[in-house]
């Protein structure tokens, strides 16, 4: 019986212990999974996070760059929508996709007149040049490497003017080799041709003109030399051939305005048109002749070739001008000094008021009382100077010819005539 009881404990023992062992296999297999499951989902979030990194990196890297090319597409349309020059995009089919500012003021149409239609049937071109721009068109089309082609035709504006443009045209070149667009840049000539082709037919009958005209008429290039004078401006000035050669514009003006007139030179060298302007000449005997009048630029291929001035002698007008501001301040100088004689019976200051006043008037260096004495001499009783001008005050003057020629003109009593 001990034998049994014994063979079940031992039996149990090893139960247990093989139970024991199974629960320790198990608990290291849970751990094992556990170990491979939070393996697997750190291995999933770094992997999701490289991966959300690498999206991010690319979004941010697409939106840069997006927002880079709105910039650049935004620079763009401000330069050619604020270009001087008229600004015309087509598609490879010649449909306007853009039409800058310079171009809706010029033509009169606005950008949403015109895109989307072919530019020779917008009623821009006249029907007589639409061949050679359909042949420039076609020229850039079939050969990029011409890169740049140029042409004149005319535009006939909305309001229905002939304007002359200058053309030159590019074609943009995409990825598969073809012309994306095609772009024209016009530059408005047509008072330039004008100019030119006015110049070439009647420059003969101008020159005539010039010649016996009464207004001084100038020419000068853009380093300031005399290229033509007419005859009245010699006449007026006095300067011979061999002088006008040797001479610069800033020769003949007058010291207090050559500042001034350097300045007028500078815009006018800009292509500004001057108005309306006045300044003094200097004859060659050192007289000044006051001129008023415009001036302009001629160009050449964008180039200033020469200035023309035509001017008016208003040197009669400025001195009849200063003579009745003299009479003005004259009498108002008399007022003046009425209203204070009759402010005042003190001869001193009455003579004092006086000598000031004038010599304000005259602009004087000296402006003196002279009181006579029985003799014919005379004592200065009053005086204004200008400053560092020593005084006279107190001092006889004698002067025989004045004694004997002016005093007896003066004295009391009949009076015989001189």
């Amino acid at each position: 019986m001990e034998q049994i009881v014994e063979l079940i404990r031992v039996l149990q023992q090893e139960e247990n212990r093989l139970l024991e062992q199974r629960n320790q296999e198990l608990q290291l297999t849970w751990v094992r999974t556990n170990l491979v499951a939070l393996g697997g989902l750190i291995f999933t979030y770094l992997v999701l996070s490289a991966v959300y990194f690498l999206i991010r990196r690319e979004t941010a890297e697409r939106e840069e760059a997006e927002r880079s090319l709105r910039q650049e597409r935004d620079f763009t349309n401000a330069v050619i929508d604020t270009a001087g020059a008229l600004v015309v995009v087509m598609d490879p089919e010649g449909r306007i996709l853009r039409f800058n500012r310079a171009a809706e003021q010029l033509s009169g149409y606005s950008l949403a007149e015109v895109r989307g239609r072919l530019l020779w049937e917008v009623g821009l071109i006249p029907a007589e040049d639409v061949p050679g721009v359909k042949q420039a068109f076609e020229q850039l089309k079939g050969n990029y490497s011409l890169f740049l082609n140029r042409h004149e035709n005319f535009w006939r504006t909305k309001q229905g003017a002939l304007r002359l443009i200058d053309w030159t045209n590019t074609a943009l070149i995409g990825a598969n080799g073809e012309a994306e667009f095609l772009m024209s840049t016009g530059i408005d000539i047509t008072d330039r041709k004008l100019a030119e082709l006015a110049l070439k037919e009647s420059e003969e009958r101008y020159r005539d003109l010039f010649e016996n005209a009464t207004d001084l008429i100038q020419s000068v290039d853009a380093e300031g030399r005399f290229l033509y004078v007419n005859r009245a401006w010699k006449e007026t000035l006095g300067y011979d051939e061999t002088q006008i050669q040797q001479m610069r514009v800033f020769d003949i003006i007058h010291p207090d305005y050559r500042q001034h007139c350097q300045m007028l030179f500078q815009r006018l060298m800009a292509g500004e048109l001057l108005e309306n302007v006045e300044t003094a000449f200097v004859t060659a005997n050192g007289e000044t002749v006051w001129v008023e009048g415009n001036v302009n630029c001629r160009f050449e291929d964008g180039v200033v070739v020469a200035t023309r001035g035509i001017f008016r002698n208003i040197t009669e007008r400025k001195k009849a001008a200063e003579e009745l501001e003299r009479q003005s301040r004259r009498a108002q100088l008399l007022a003046d000094l009425s209203l204070k004689i009759r402010q005042s019976l003190d001869i001193a200051e009455i003579l004092e008021t006086a000598v000031t006043e004038i010599q304000a008037l005259l602009k004087a260096d000296r402006v003196l009382v002279y009181h006579f004495q029985p003799d014919g001499s005379g004592i200065i009783c009053s005086e204004k100077t200008q400053p560092g001008i020593p005084s006279l005050m107190g001092e006889v003057i004698e002067d025989r010819c004045f004694q004997e020629k002016y005093v007896p003109a003066l004295q009391p009593g009949p009076r015989s005539r001189c």
